[in-house]
């Protein structure tokens, strides 16, 4: 499903996470979330999907490394690097569901 389009790729972690955003080109994603108000973040765990988050935009430009940003985003107050161990989490602007194969 995700291979319909080419996601930028971080490395392993070192809780075994990689990161994966879309589109690749970090202006245009981070633009994107902007605009459309938010990203969704899926996190896959031997190839199975076990979580789905939401993210509201909370401004109007985005300036922080996407990776950084995604490694230190939190489920119930604990960060996804902590939470999640050697899964593959996918992050996308809302609205790109089609894009992206759903």
């Amino acid at each position: 499903m995700y291979n319909q389009v080419q996601w930028e790729k971080s490395g392993i972690t070192p809780s075994g996470n990689v990161y994966h955003y879309y589109p690749r080109d970090d202006d245009l994603f981070k633009g994107e979330v902007v605009r459309k108000g938010g990203m969704i973040v899926e996190i896959y765990e031997n190839g199975k999907l076990i979580g789905k988050r939401q993210t509201r935009s909370q401004g109007t430009k985005w300036i922080s490394p996407i990776f950084s940003y995604l490694k230190t985003m939190t489920t119930n107050g604990v960060k996804f690097e902590k939470c999640y161990k050697n899964c593959y989490l996918y992050a996308y602007p809302i609205g790109y569901e089609s894009e992206v194969g759903l």
